[in-house]
C-alpha cells in the first residue's frame, strides 16, 4: 500500500505545472507563451491615451493644450496603427490649433487635421467622432455648410447626448440663418452639458 505524499509535495507539484503549462497564472506569462488576451490589453491602453487627450484637449486651463493632446493621440497611434479615434483626436487637435492659426502655419496645420480626419474615417466610416471633427472643419475651414449640417447630424444621429455635437449643428446652422433651430440646437447642448465652458 503507497502512502499518501506530504501535501507540501502536491503543491510544489501543482505550481510547477502550473508555471510550464499554463503561462498567464504568473506574473502576467511565463516564458513559453504570450500572455493570454494581450490584444485585448494593448487596445484597453490605446483608449485609456485615447481619452486622456481628450481630457486635456477639453480642459481650457491647460498651456499649450492642443499640443499636450496631440502627444498623446500619436502615442496611441503608435500603439494601434489602426485606432480609428486616435486619428479623430488628431484631427480635433489640429483643427482646435488651426482656427486661430494664419498664414502658411494655419494652412498647414488645416492639412494635417483633414489627413487625420480622411485616415479615421477611412479605417471605421461611421465613427461619430470623426464626424464630429469633419463637420466642424467643413464649417471653419471650407465653408461648406450643407457638408457641415450633413455630418454633425448623422454624428447626433450615431450618439445623440452629445453636447458638443449639437454645439457644432448650432453654429452652423446660425451662419446659415436658420436661427430658431440654431436655438434649440444650442439649448440642447446647454442641457446636456449646462458646466461645459465651450458651451
Amino acid at each position: 500500500r503507497h502512502k499518501a505524499l506530504p501535501c507540501c509535495v502536491v503543491l510544489v507539484c501543482v505550481l510547477v505545472v502550473g508555471f510550464l503549462f499554463v503561462p498567464g497564472l504568473f506574473w502576467g506569462g511565463g516564458p513559453m507563451s504570450k500572455p493570454v488576451g494581450a490584444t485585448e490589453v494593448e487596445t484597453a491602453d490605446d483608449r485609456a491615451i485615447y481619452q486622456r487627450g481628450k481630457m486635456i484637449l477639453e480642459n481650457r486651463s491647460v498651456e499649450n493644450r492642443e499640443e499636450k493632446a496631440m502627444d498623446e493621440f500619436k502615442k496611441a497611434v503608435a500603439l494601434d496603427p489602426t485606432l480609428a479615434l486616435a486619428y479623430a483626436g488628431l484631427a480635433e487637435g489640429f483643427t482646435s490649433a488651426g482656427i486661430s492659426l494664419h498664414g502658411e502655419k494655419g494652412r498647414e496645420t488645416v492639412a494635417k487635421a483633414k489627413a487625420a480626419v480622411e485616415k479615421a474615417l477611412s479605417l471605421q466610416p461611421d465613427l461619430p467622432e470623426g464626424l464630429l471633427v469633419r463637420g466642424w472643419m467643413r464649417k471653419n475651414f471650407d465653408w461648406d455648410w450643407s457638408g457641415a449640417e450633413s455630418d454633425l447630424r448623422r454624428a447626433i444621429e450615431l450618439m445623440p447626448n452629445n453636447a458638443i455635437a449639437h454645439q457644432r449643428l448650432s453654429h452652423t446652422l446660425a451662419v446659415t440663418g436658420k436661427l430658431d433651430d440654431a436655438l434649440a440646437e444650442i439649448t440642447l447642448a446647454n442641457n446636456l452639458d449646462p458646466i461645459s465652458e465651450a458651451i
